[in-house]
């Protein structure tokens, strides 16, 4: 009936595998392509986690407290230090009834500096922010939304160290050596080599999406 579906989809593959196997690339088994597999998948999934919490915290302060984000900066939430701000005065009324020194406290007791710049921010935000009537629940969520996405950048810097710990040790270190290749993509890359039987590297290539190719449906 001329309908796109998963089914249909799925049917051409199987099809192709059976008429035309030497169009398809097959999948092997490889211990350190497993684990390098596994390892990604984990960053992978810290690296979701901490652009979707990104974005949440984002969209609140902008309805609630977009001074927050024009103080501190376009990539404020880069900065640990800023986010950390908001678990603790997730909105202007709670920043004017802290002073610096228990701020500084928190911060102290969660391995954190409180930056003289980071002082001229809130500084700044004191005097100007508007009190724009954040509910308790918004306070609650914007600041448990903070605590998620500090925890989720932690995790995804420990399982990057043990990705280049990994591929490192390993015979195919070489990778890293290469400009504008970092630990996850050079990651990616050995892994697709050991857990593919590629013919060729032209094959490589097209997997990989670097050789331009002609398609269309």
């Amino acid at each position: 009936n001329g309908v796109k579906t998963d089914s249909t989809d799925a049917r051409c593959i199987a099809l192709t595998y059976k008429e035309h196997p030497e169009y398809c690339i097959k999948a092997t088994h490889d211990e350190l392509g497993m684990l390098f597999r596994e390892l990604l998948r984990h960053y992978r999934y810290y690296t979701d986690m901490a652009s979707r919490l990104k974005n949440k915290l984002q969209n609140e302060l902008h309805n609630y407290f977009p001074e927050y984000a024009r103080v501190m900066g376009n990539s404020w939430t880069d900065c640990d230090g800023r986010i950390f701000l908001l678990t603790i005065c997730p909105d202007v009324t709670e920043l004017r009834k802290i002073s610096d020194k228990e701020i500084n406290r928190h911060f102290k007791a969660n391995h954190l500096r409180y930056t003289s710049s980071l002082k001229r921010k809130v500084k700044e935000l004191r005097e100007k922010a508007i009190d724009w009537g954040m509910s308790k629940y918004t306070r609650d969520m914007i600041a448990n939304v903070a605590t998620q996405l500090l925890e989720a950048k932690r995790e995804k810097k420990k399982i990057t160290k043990e990705m280049e710990k990994e591929l490192r040790k390993s015979k195919y270190n070489i990778i890293l050596t290469l400009p504008g290749v970092g630990v996850a993509t050079g990651m990616a890359l050995v892994t697709a080599f050991l857990t593919h039987e590629f013919k060729n590297y032209r094959d490589f290539q097209k997997y990989c999406g670097t050789m331009p190719i002609v398609s269309q449906s």
